[in-house]
C-alpha cells in the first residue's frame, strides 16, 4: 500500500510529521517555562512544599486524560479570549 503512494503524498506526510514535531516541541517548551520555576519555588520553600506537594502528587498519580474534562470545564466557564 505504501509503495503506491506518489511523491506528492510522501511530501505531504513529511510536512505533517514536521508540523507534529513542532507542535510537540512548542508544547514542551511552554510546559517547561512554567513547571520548572514552580518546581524550584516549591522545592526551596518548605511551607509551599507542605501545601502544594500533596496536590501535585495526587494529580500526577492519575492519567493526564483524566484531567482533560476538568480543564475543558475551566475553559468553558472562564473564557480568557473572545
Amino acid at each position: 500500500m505504501l509503495a503506491t503512494l506518489s511523491a506528492a503524498a510522501w511530501w505531504e506526510i513529511a510536512a505533517g510529521l514536521v508540523a507534529t514535531l513542532l507542535r510537540v516541541a512548542v508544547s514542551l517548551l511552554i510546559a517547561m517555562l512554567w513547571a520548572v520555576p514552580v518546581g524550584i519555588l516549591v522545592g526551596i520553600h518548605p511551607r509551599l512544599a507542605a501545601v502544594w506537594q500533596p496536590v501535585f502528587q495526587v494529580t500526577a498519580s492519575g492519567p493526564a486524560t483524566a484531567l482533560f474534562s476538568g480543564v475543558q470545564l475551566v475553559f468553558l466557564y472562564f473564557p480568557w479570549w473572545p
